[in-house]
């Protein structure tokens, strides 16, 4: 489970690897805490971390951006279609699965 940001607000993303996840997670908080979830679907299928780059680099990419945890850029696609869209077409974005993403 990760808990992303969405830059210049306060709307927290939250990512999961299953569908059963986001169901614990609201049963957790309501049995626990006593907190009402209100959980919204977004589109978005696969997240990719970012090397370096540029504000206008991440604005061309035309893709959902957050921050995760630790404050590095994630972007969130809908499908594989998109993501290899993104890839062929901004060959010098480094993008990176949370396994393969450079220990800093």
């Amino acid at each position: 489970m990760q808990l992303l940001k969405v830059p210049l607000t306060d709307e927290i993303v939250l990512g999961v690897v299953g569908e059963l996840q986001f169901e614990v997670f609201q049963y957790r908080l309501q049995s626990e805490y006593g907190a009402a979830v209100n959980l919204q679907r977004l589109p978005y299928q696969l997240a990719r971390w970012v090397g370096n780059a540029s504000p206008e680099t991440l604005a061309r990419l035309r893709s959902f951006v957050v921050k995760d945890e630790d404050g590095q850029t994630v972007v969130l696609f809908e499908n594989e279609y998109t993501l290899n869209y993104v890839k062929n077409n901004n060959p010098s974005v480094k993008l990176y699965t949370l396994e393969e993403l450079p220990v800093v």
